[in-house]
């Protein structure tokens, strides 16, 4: 990914992106029905008290909005709400907590804490190098969204000037 058309106005970029990831669904096949693919595995009540997110309010509730296949998760309509609504309440009993960073993710992932959690890229990896059992991971087949984190510069700030040749 070398070109970001979203992140770039009239004068370039406004951003210098650094890292950005689809968020995916990983779980441990030991505990998990094999043929996963779906978002709608976090709410299956089999799997209570073992999921753990990240704390991330907006992107749960894009979460939802994929789930029930909103047409634009970001501008749901009443209806939309509603059933996404209806998915979230369904997804709290499943979730044994919300944490501050995917390491933490990670972490339960390895310690069997949890057997399913959402997470970037690489999780499987992640979990196998840190010493826990072999993991899988899936973009659900309804979609997804991601994040894109990215450096910036504001006009007029005092050190302008070191930025460009910082992240150069």
């Amino acid at each position: 990914a070398k070109e970001f058309p979203f992140f770039t106005g009239a004068n370039g970029y406004l951003a210098y992106p650094w890292g950005w990831s689809p968020i995916q669904i990983a779980y441990n096949p030991a505990n998990v029905t094999s043929g996963a693919d779906s978002w709608q595995l976090l709410v299956d009540p089999k799997y209570a008290g073992r999921i753990v997110m990240e704390n991330q309010p907006v992107d749960i509730m894009l979460f939802a909005g994929k789930a029930i296949g909103a047409v634009d998760p970001y501008n749901m309509t009443d209806d939309e709400l509603a059933k996404a609504k209806d998915w979230l309440t369904a997804l709290k009993p499943n979730v044994l907590k919300l944490v501050a960073q995917n390491g933490e993710v990670r972490d339960a992932l390895v310690s069997g804490e949890a057997w399913i959690g959402t997470s970037n890229l690489g999780m499987p990896d992640r979990v196998k190098d840190a010493g826990g059992p072999e993991i899988t991971a899936f973009v659900p087949k309804e979609g997804s969204v991601g994040f894109i984190d990215g450096e910036m510069a504001v006009k007029g700030a005092p050190n302008l000037a070191r930025v460009k040749p910082y992240l150069e």
